[in-house]
């Protein structure tokens, strides 16, 4: 199975194999990465992808539109994984838990979006918020796993 080059280097980064360095981004070298870790992997570079879209933007005083798209683009990338991680496991406790998690995500991912007229600390402890409930619903996961 040939994956993308960005996820790849995404997945070097997060450290999940000892031999994912700088000079060995071939596919075997992931060959011990379960689907589900690669799906958490994926939908957590997504949100860190798109929040720095979205901290550029507030930066400049930028309007979101011109942007928007990483969600959609984030949603898109991430489902496929999704699926495929959902059929890597075996026990209905950890189906549903997956799936609270990808709803968390989803709901982390658009909520990435700032809202009109929304203060910037306001739009910060928003993120914030949903972080935390991101976390949450994937520790429930790994308790139903």
């Amino acid at each position: 199975m040939k994956l993308p080059t960005r996820r790849l280097i995404v997945l070097a980064m997060a450290g999940q194999l000892a031999n994912a360095y700088a000079g060995d981004l071939s596919p075997h070298a992931f060959a011990t990465l379960t689907q589900v870790d690669y799906y958490r992997n994926v939908t957590q570079q997504e949100l860190v992808s798109c929040g720095e879209s979205v901290q550029a933007l507030l930066k400049r005083n930028a309007s979101w539109d011109r942007e928007g798209n990483c969600i959609v683009i984030g949603q898109q990338l991430c489902r496929a994984d999704f699926e495929a991680a959902l059929r890597e496991l075996r026990k209905p406790a950890a189906r549903a838990a997956l799936r609270a998690y990808h709803y968390a995500f989803v709901t982390a991912l658009n909520g990435i979006a700032p809202q009109k007229n929304e203060p910037r600390d306001g739009y910060e402890r928003r993120q914030q918020e949903l972080q935390h409930l991101l976390a949450h619903a994937w520790t429930r996961f790994e308790l139903a796993e």
